[in-house]
C-alpha cells in the first residue's frame, strides 16, 4: 500500500485551519510534484536561508547543490496551499489557492548514535550497535508511490491536536535487520512563506510528517539546523527536539565543533 494514497491518510489532517483562514496539503513524491512546484520550492529555501548558508563557511549557497538535495529518490513533500480564490488566485503548477510553504522529509537510515535504542520482539530495550537482531520496517519504495494524498475530511484546531494513528494495513510488513543505523524520519526542509507564519502551520506540517514516519516504523525524527538560527531552534526545542549523539557538538573536539555551522536534533517517534 502507498503511503502517499489510502484511507489512513486522512487521519493526519491534510487540511489546517486558523480562524477564518484553511490551507489545504498535498503529499508528494517527485513522481507526483509537479516541476513549478520544485522550482518554487528551491526559491522559497533561498529566499528564506540564503544569507545563513553564504555566511556558513563550511556549507556556503549553491543552487546545484541545493537541486540535487532536494531531488534525491527518496524525497517526499508536503505542499501547503492557502485556500482563497481571492487571496493570489491560481498556484504556480495550476491548482487553486495561494502557495503557502512545504515540509521536504525522507524515511531514511541514519547512523545510530550511542544514546539510540529500539524494542525487541520480548518488548525489552536494546542498544541499536550492540549485538545482532535489531530489526525495523522495510523502508517504502519508490514503487509503492500511488496518488497525491487526499484531503483530510476536517480541520486543525492549531498546535495542540495530536494525531491519530490508523492501526491495522502494513502492520505485518517485513523486517530486516540493522547494524549501527537507525530508520528516522529526517525533515530537510520546513519552510514557509510570509503570509503563513505564527499561525501554528509549521507545527502540523511536522506533526504530519512524523505520523507518517512512525506509520512506516521509523524510530525517531532528525533535521538539520543552523546554529545562528535561534527562532528555528526554539520551534524545534517545543516540538521535543534536542542535540541528536551524532550532532558535531556532542562527538568532535569542542575546538573543532565550535568551527562547524549547524547542530542535528533529534527527537522519539
Amino acid at each position: 500500500m502507498s503511503y502517499e494514497s489510502g484511507g489512513w491518510v486522512k487521519a493526519y489532517k491534510l487540511v489546517f485551519t486558523e480562524r477564518s483562514r484553511t490551507f489545504d496539503i498535498s503529499l508528494h513524491s517527485l513522481k507526483t510534484l509537479d516541476p513549478t512546484l520544485l522550482d518554487w520550492a528551491l526559491g522559497l529555501v533561498k529566499k528564506n536561508l540564503h544569507d545563513q548558508y553564504v555566511a556558513a563557511k563550511d556549507t556556503g549557497w549553491s543552487d546545484t547543490d541545493k537541486r540535487r538535495e532536494m531531488t534525491e529518490p527518496p524525497a517526499r513533500y508536503l505542499v501547503v496551499r492557502e485556500r482563497d480564490a481571492a487571496a493570489a488566485g491560481i498556484g504556480q503548477d495550476g491548482n487553486g489557492g495561494r502557495l503557502a510553504g512545504f515540509c521536504y522529509f525522507q524515511l531514511t537510515l541514519e547512523d545510530a548514535s550511542d544514546d539510540d535504542v529500539v524494542e525487541d520482539g520480548s518488548g525489552s530495550v536494546e542498544d541499536v550497535d550492540g549485538g545482532e537482531g535489531k530489526r525495523r520496517k522495510q523502508l517504502p519504495s519508490e514503487d509503492q508511490d500511488g496518488k497525491n494524498g487526499q484531503e483530510g475530511d476536517g480541520g486543525s484546531d492549531g498546535e495542540g491536536d495530536d494525531e491519530e494513528e490508523n492501526e491495522g494495513e502494513g502492520d505485518d510488513e517485513d523486517y530486516e535487520d540493522v547494524n549501527d543505523q537507525i530508520a528516522v524520519m529526517y525533515c530537510y526542509e520546513l519552510q514557509l512563506e510570509p503570509h503563513a507564519r505564527s499561525i501554528g502551520l509549521g507545527t502540523h506540517l511536522m506533526r504530519i510528517a512524523e505520523a507518517i514516519g512512525k506509520r512506516w516504523g521509523m524510530r525517531k525524527g532528525i533535521l538539520t539546523v543552523f546554529k545562528c538560527n535561534v527562532a528555528a531552534i526554539g520551534f524545534y526545542r517545543k516540538m521535543g527536539y534536542d542535540v541528536d549523539g551524532i550532532s558535531p557538538s556532542k562527538h568532535l573536539p569542542p575546538r573543532r565543533a565550535q568551527r562547524i555551522s549547524y547542530e542535528i536534533l533529534s527527537k522519539r517517534l
